[in-house]
């Protein structure tokens, strides 16, 4: 993905929210780089792809994905690999026959907005909105990737919305990693 544009699943995370938001869904939470959470448990997730065309434009699809009326023992729910939680769980919230018609109307516009204006604005205009949404800062994590383990605390995101991670070091140092999405897997540290 071209420089700029790999923050671009933390904005829509953010756009995700908000549009939640607007439909009544509260204690909601966004996990570095593209995890929706509720309760403290992932709601859903976001998956952004871009691709270069032949005559040198640039491609992205994005894909949104939110545990509505998910039943635990369904073949869905049982490949999730970390505690989750479904809409029609949050309290308040029934599946009504309107629900997801509003959710996906809700979430469309905001990505429409996003979308549209991103190129310009990029993700300046979302960084404080993803940090207050940020689950991970100040929390113990595991970080994971090609050829590197990594212990540590979040501390946040930078500019370009690359994960901050101090990790101590045995000599009582403290070095801080700036990581890339596209670089690592990263978990709570469960306590």
């Amino acid at each position: 993905m071209p420089a700029g544009f790999s923050s671009l699943s933390l904005a829509i995370g953010v756009c995700v929210a908000r549009a939640l938001q607007c439909q009544g869904l509260t204690e909601l939470g966004l996990k570095w780089p593209n995890d929706i959470q509720a309760n403290g448990r992932k709601l859903g997730g976001i998956l952004v792809e871009s691709t270069q065309s032949g005559d040198g434009a640039m491609r992205v699809v994005v894909g949104v994905g939110i545990n509505v009326g998910l039943e635990s023992g369904s073949p869905s729910a049982q490949a999730i690999d970390q505690p989750w939680i479904s809409v029609c769980d949050l309290p308040g919230v029934g599946l009504d026959p309107g629900l997801r018609d509003g959710l996906a109307g809700s979430i469309l516009d905001q990505l429409i907005s996003c979308m549209s204006t991103y190129a310009s604005t990029g993700f300046e205009s979302y960084r404080e909105d993803w940090q207050g949404l940020d689950v991970l800062k100040g929390k113990a994590v595991n970080v994971s990737g090609p050829g590197r383990m990594l212990q540590g605390k979040a501390r946040g995101i930078d500019e370009q919305g690359k994960l901050l991670v101090e990790e101590m070091m045995p000599t009582g140092e403290k070095v801080l990693h700036r990581l890339d999405s596209g670089e690592v897997s990263v978990r709570q540290e469960c306590k």
